[in-house]
């Protein structure tokens, strides 16, 4: 069984998930430039698994684009952006790719709040692109549709 690694620079808070991520994308939104302290955001979304995240994180809780609370976890020694948990995508641990080990992979699968993106960032022509957020459903299959 093929299983997904991740950690922060001193290994102090480390995650590791049993199944593949549910989605990848591609965040330009200013939030995930300023967490991660570069043009965009590589995300993975896995399914949360009990005891997946190992060490302690600083939280730091803001607004995510849902309107709903965003949780952003860095690690409570080296302060390296981990993950984020989104209380729209109730069940979704969104991992920092970045810090994924082989054998993930990075495919992102749609480039989300691009109406944000810095103008030096070029998007592949055949990505899929959202202005904002995508529909929860989209990462989140289960998610009850808009009305």
């Amino acid at each position: 069984m093929t299983t997904f690694h991740a950690s922060c620079s001193c290994n102090q808070l480390t995650l590791q998930f049993s199944q593949a991520p549910r989605f990848q994308l591609v965040c330009h939104c200013n939030d995930c430039r300023k967490i991660t302290g570069e043009a965009y955001l590589s995300g993975a979304f896995f399914a949360a698994e009990p005891e997946a995240i190992r060490g302690e994180s600083l939280v730091e809780t803001g607004v995510g684009g849902s309107g709903k609370p965003r949780h952003n976890h860095r690690c409570k020694s080296c302060g390296d952006f981990i993950f984020a948990e989104i209380e729209a995508l109730q069940g979704i641990v969104a991992v920092n790719g970045k810090l994924l080990e082989m054998p993930f992979k990075f495919e992102p699968q749609a480039h989300v709040w691009v109406s944000q993106k810095l103008p030096e960032v070029i998007i592949p022509k055949d990505a899929m692109v959202f202005e904002r957020r995508p529909a929860l459903s989209l990462v989140m299959p289960e998610a009850p549709k808009p009305a």
